[in-house]
C-alpha cells in the first residue's frame, strides 16, 4: 500500500492535470479518472479502495494512516491537518482545485514518512486504543480517596493487614 504522503502527491498530480475532477462535497470514491471526487475520494481511488464506492470512516483511516496518529484518524482530523499545513490566509483549499493541490503538496512535505500499516497492525492499534479508553472511563468513575483514617474518607475502612494504611 502507498503511504499517505504518496497518495497525497498522486492525488495532487491528478487534480492539477484534471482540475474539473475535484469537488470538495463529493463523498464517493471515483471509479475512473474522468469522475469527480474530493481529496479523500481520489486518495482512496489511488489506494485501490474501490470495492465499496463510498468513503467510510474505515476507508479514511486506512488511506490517512500514519505513525503519528496510530491509525485512529477520521476525516475531520485529516482535514484539520490539511488546514494546519495550508493555512486559510494562503487560500481556501476546499474552494478550488489549485488550492487543493497546494494543500496536498504541503501535507506530503509535512508528513513525508507515513506508511500505511498492515491490517493486523491497524487492528492491534485499534484494540489497544479501545482498551485504554475503556479503562480510563472505568477509572474516572471510581471515587478514590487516600485512606488515612475513616473520618476523612467516609466509607473507607482501614485494612489491618496493609502497612500503608496503618498510622
Amino acid at each position: 500500500m502507498l503511504s499517505s504522503s504518496e497518495l497525497a502527491l498522486k492525488t495532487a498530480n491528478h487534480i492539477e492535470k484534471n482540475p474539473f475532477s475535484y469537488c470538495y462535497t463529493s463523498n464517493r470514491i471515483p471509479r475512473s479518472s474522468s469522475d469527480t471526487g474530493c481529496i479523500l475520494g481520489w486518495m482512496a481511488h489511488f489506494a485501490s479502495e474501490l470495492d465499496r464506492g463510498w468513503l467510510t470512516p474505515e476507508v479514511i483511516a486506512r488511506i490517512t494512516c500514519d505513525p503519528v496518529f496510530a491509525c485512529d484518524v477520521g476525516h475531520n482530523d485529516f482535514f484539520k491537518r490539511l488546514d494546519e499545513c495550508y493555512p486559510i490566509y494562503r487560500g481556501h483549499w476546499r474552494s478550488g482545485a489549485g488550492y487543493a493541490v497546494a494543500a496536498l503538496r504541503a501535507y506530503a512535505a509535512q508528513y513525508p514518512e507515513a506508511p500505511g500499516l498492515p491490517v493486523w497492525a491497524r487492528m492491534r492499534d485499534r484494540e489497544a486504543t479501545i482498551g485504554q479508553q475503556s479503562y480510563a472511563r472505568f477509572r474516572a468513575r471510581l471515587v478514590l480517596y487516600p485512606c488515612v483514617n475513616a473520618e476523612e474518607a467516609p466509607g473507607c475502612e482501614l485494612d489491618e493487614h496493609d502497612p500503608e494504611t496503618q498510622a
